[in-house]
């Protein structure tokens, strides 16, 4: 998306600008460095070599640095009953979004956007909140049913453990658990064992008989 001589200037002085500590703190000449990337941006066939490599090491830190949790607004979209809950076996957690939303535990929220082609994010766009929103929220239209809303939370400089990319939250966060029409007996009581003490609403889900939906029923 560098097509002009002015972007490929504006972008090797953002490298300087971001990267010159870093580049002299490892006994890098900047201005030597400058160049090599004036020499790529200027060769088709370096530029995509170095496109490739830029992609592969930015997925990577992203995948490091970044946790995601998924939720979705509709809680009898049967697809997603087969696809997410052993089909239809298992169960799913209402959370009240609220309490999500100033737990000030998460970064950023909202809904995923659907599109038919990959968005495209400048080079030079320094709005780093905007980007990663933009990476974050968008996916294939293909997946349009599932009407996903996201949670981000960006871990860094530190790369998290795997402890540390669990949240705990109190009852109180959920509004309710919904048992999948599948599930078996023991999976039945073994969660009623769990939400009855806590008095956590319950419901288990009963597909129509002449119809491709599903209803839920309280468990009292």
């Amino acid at each position: 998306m560098l097509n002009s001589k002015s972007d490929k200037d504006s972008y090797i002085d953002m490298i300087r600008a971001r990267d010159k500590d870093y580049l002299i703190s490892i006994g890098l000449d900047v201005e030597e460095v400058m160049t090599d990337i004036r020499k790529i941006l200027d060769s088709p066939e370096k530029l995509k070599d170095f496109q490739l490599e830029k992609d592969k090491k930015y997925f990577e830190r992203q995948d490091e640095h970044y946790g995601i949790i998924s939720f979705c607004i509709n809680w009898n979209n049967v697809v997603l009953w087969s696809h997410y809950a052993d089909c239809h076996k298992g169960y799913c957690i209402g959370f009240y979004e609220e309490k999500f939303r100033k737990a000030g535990t998460f970064g950023r929220g909202g809904k995923v956007k659907y599109k038919k082609d990959k968005p495209k994010i400048h080079p030079l766009e320094d709005d780093f909140m905007l980007k990663a929103f933009i990476e974050t929220h968008t996916k294939s239209i293909n997946w349009r049913h599932e009407k996903e809303y996201r949670i981000t939370k960006l871990f860094y400089p530190q790369i998290p453990s795997n402890s540390d990319r669990k949240i705990n939250f109190t009852d109180d966060f959920i509004k309710e658990i919904i048992i999948g029409s599948e599930a078996s007996d023991e999976t039945i009581n073994e969660i009623l064992s769990i939400t009855k003490p806590r008095n956590l609403t319950t419901y288990r889900m009963e597909k129509l008989r002449m119809k491709y939906k599903l209803i839920k029923k309280k468990i009292k």
